[in-house]
Parts: C-alpha cells; sequence; structure tokens
C-alpha cells in the first residue's frame, strides 16, 4: 500500500477530511509535493514528534508509529483529531495548532492551504502503488472526497424541503371567484342569450389563469426542493446522508444526484485498476496465444508442404 493510502484511510477513520491529512504530510516530509511524502527520519510521515507521542497516549495506541508508516498515518490523525477538538471543532485552527504557535505555525497554516487548495481544485491526486519489489507499475487518478461516518443528518433541511409546498387558493378565493355562468340566470332572458358565450370565454379564461398559476406554483415548489437538496448534499461528507437527501427530495417528486461518486475509496480504485490490469493482461496474452498458435500451424503447414514437395520430387525420380 501507498504511503498516500496510509494517510487517506487513516484520515477517514478519524472523521478528517483526506485532503487536508495529505496537504499536511506534503508539508511535513514531502517539500509540499503529494508525491514525494515520505517515511522521514524522526517523526515518519506525519513527524510525530516524541513529545506529542507522551502527550497524546500514542506510544500506547500505536506503539510502532516510528518505523510503521500505516501507524504513523494513524498516529498523525489522531493528534490532529485531538488538536482539532482542542480548538473548538475549528479544522484550521487545528492544522495550525498541529505545528505550534505563533508566526510559523502561521507560516505552515498558510502552506498546508496552499496544498490543500492545489490538491482539491487544481488537479487529481495520483495514486502511486508498487510491487513486492518497491517497483511502481501503475498510477491512478483520482478527485479525493472525504466519508465521514461521523456526520449527523441534516434533519432541519429534510423538514425544510418539506414546508416547500405549492400555494394553493383557499376555500375563501373559490367562493371570491366569480361564477360567470350562475350570474346570467338573474338577466333576462334575450340578455342571457346575448351574454352566454362571452361568459363561457371568461370561465374557460379563468379556468386556464388559474391552471398557470398551479403549474407555476408546482414548479417554484420543485425548484425550491430541487435547491435545497442539492445544497445538502454539496455540503455533505457521508455517503448515507447524501443518498437519504435524494431518495426524500425523490419522494417528494424532484429526482436530484446523490453526488455518491465524488467519493472515492483507495481500495476500491486499486482493486478496480488491478482487475483492469489483470483483464488488459488476460488479452494480451490471449493475443500472444493466438499469434503463437497461428505461428505454429505455420510451421506445420509449412512442413507438410514439404513433405509433400520431397514425395512430388521423390516421385518423378522414380517415373523419369
Amino acid at each position: 500500500m501507498s504511503y498516500a493510502q496510509y494517510i487517506i484511510n487513516a484520515a477517514n477513520q478519524y472523521g478528517i477530511d483526506p485532503n487536508i491529512a495529505l496537504a499536511i504530510a506534503a508539508r511535513e516530509t514531502g517539500g509540499d509535493d503529494i508525491n514525494a511524502i515520505n517515511m522521514a527520519p524522526n517523526g515518519g510521515l506525519m513527524q510525530v514528534t516524541d513529545y506529542s507521542a507522551n502527550d497524546y497516549g500514542v506510544n500506547d495506541m500505536y506503539p510502532d508509529w516510528q518505523t510503521d508508516p500505516q501507524q504513523n498515518a494513524l498516529a498523525g490523525m489522531y493528534i490532529l483529531s485531538q488538536k482539532i477538538k482542542e480548538q473548538g471543532g475549528d479544522t484550521w485552527a487545528g492544522v495550525r495548532a498541529y505545528n505550534g504557535a505563533g508566526d510559523a505555525a502561521q507560516q505552515y497554516l498558510q502552506q498546508v492551504q496552499a496544498n490543500y487548495n492545489n490538491l482539491s481544485k487544481s488537479s487529481p491526486f495520483v495514486y502511486h502503488a508498487d510491487d513486492a519489489q518497491g517497483n511502481p507499475f501503475m498510477n491512478i487518478q483520482a478527485y479525493i472526497r472525504q466519508n465521514n461516518p461521523n456526520e449527523r443528518l441534516n434533519v432541519a433541511g429534510l423538514l425544510d424541503m418539506v414546508s416547500q409546498r405549492p400555494s394553493t387558493k383557499t376555500i375563501h378565493d373559490i367562493l371570491q371567484s366569480p361564477d360567470y355562468q350562475r350570474q346570467l340566470n338573474y338577466l333576462p332572458s334575450a340578455t342571457r342569450d346575448l351574454l352566454k358565450p362571452f361568459a363561457q370565454q371568461l370561465q374557460e379564461r379563468r379556468a386556464a389563469l388559474d391552471k398557470a398559476e398551479l403549474d407555476n406554483n408546482s414548479f417554484v415548489n420543485k425548484v425550491g426542493i430541487g435547491t435545497r437538496a442539492i445544497n445538502m448534499i454539496n455540503h455533505s461528507n457521508n455517503i448515507d446522508n447524501r443518498n437519504t437527501y435524494a431518495s426524500f427530495a425523490k419522494q417528494l417528486g424532484v429526482n436530484v444526484n446523490p453526488g455518491v461518486d465524488q467519493f472515492v475509496s483507495g481500495a476500491g480504485l486499486l482493486n478496480s485498476r488491478i482487475k483492469q490490469e489483470q483483464a488488459e493482461k488476460a488479452y494480451t496474452d490471449a493475443i500472444d496465444n493466438m499469434e503463437w498458435q497461428k505461428e505454429l500451424a505455420d510451421k506445420e503447414n509449412a512442413l507438410t508442404q514439404r513433405k509433400i514437395d520431397m514425395v512430388n520430387t521423390l516421385y518423378g525420380g522414380v517415373n523419369g
């Protein structure tokens, strides 16, 4: 498993945005290059200090953090999660505290944020996978999105979505609406017959206006539901919550994309890539085998033809 994957897995375990974790690791050991993250001496991937390890009980939780990259990543993410809690849940304040305090820590924070922006917005992260001998054999590009298992469902947002109901005519409105056909009954017969076509037109026009108003209200209602659902999905870092928001909107008559494909599982990507590599290898092997079989058949045909030629030559010599 690559160093980056250890960091991503550790970040997800502690509910931290993997991009932030990678941005920190790049600052700590990669020279601000995500692809250069390494198990550097005196702290490893996340440059965990002995002081922090002792202060936060990391030595008991991850005793091999100094030499094992997986434990080092977990130790770093655990310490970061504690720093964030100490800062009242402010993630970036926690990142700054991960380095220390003062001007140096502020400069550290700014560089981590720059790494984060470059990673999140400019270009996809590149997974590097190595074989048992440490030789790279595949690169996978993907945008990373956090799946935070501890994120709470936005119940208030769901209730707000339900509140987006189309406005309809009240009983008072209906009673106040003129019934042109009925009003004709109070007129003399000749006048009633003269005005009847106009009353019909007015009645039809009012019905058309009522339908247009209803359609418009329904459209506005759906826009409101869709807007709220999409906003909740875009602000969610939990796959199940995203699906819930999309499913709820669908029950209210609006289909929105839950966006769950924006979350990337490193293990899933690697497995998919490995399967792709295996399929490509199987295809290549099949082509090679076909070419080999063809070459064997050509040789057998050539040998058979040579035997026939020899027989013909021998037969011709005997007859001669």
